[in-house]
């Protein structure tokens, strides 16, 4: 599950957010339903069910953004989630990991954190994660972006 205090590199942002990311439903559209997803548009990564086509990894190793989302959702909490986290990094690929960090930015700023009026000034709150939800359904602000990544794949 990917949400709660995520370390990002140095000079990338800190995405500090309690949710998942969200990846095509059955019907092609995220959305979420009973989830709580970072996504309510062509990605709901919350708890993860893998089509298929995407069980197995791509022939080079190497996954695009919504891999990227799946491995991590699938993240432990706690102390072994950032080294889980790298992993998943590690293999997807540039334009991939690109894709995914212009998400996790549009959605740190549709879903601020930093005063306590904000959306996700608690991250494990409801309300953030309705935000972090509606900020990529079709009409969200971060629709375009989240469309992006689901449709980056190897």
């Amino acid at each position: 599950m990917l949400g709660g205090t995520h370390q990002d590199p140095p000079g990338e942002i800190n995405h500090d957010f309690d949710g998942h990311l969200e990846y095509p439903d059955a019907g092609g559209v995220g959305g979420g339903g009973s989830t709580d997803d970072l996504a309510s548009g062509p990605i709901d990564a919350g708890p993860v069910v893998v089509p298929a086509d995407l069980s197995g990894p791509p022939a080079n190793g190497m996954t695009g953004c919504l891999g990227e989302i799946m491995c991590a959702n699938g993240c432990p909490t706690g102390a072994t989630a950032q080294a889980c986290i790298d992993g998943c990094t590690a293999n997807t690929t540039t334009n991939g990991d690109q894709l995914f960090q212009s998400l996790l930015t549009c959605i740190d700023n549709a879903c601020p954190g930093t005063k306590s009026t904000d959306a996700c000034y608690n991250a494990s709150s409801t309300k953030c994660n309705n935000c972090v939800s509606s900020s990529q359904n079709t009409s969200g602000a971060c629709a375009n972006a989240q469309m992006a990544c689901a449709a980056s794949t190897p």
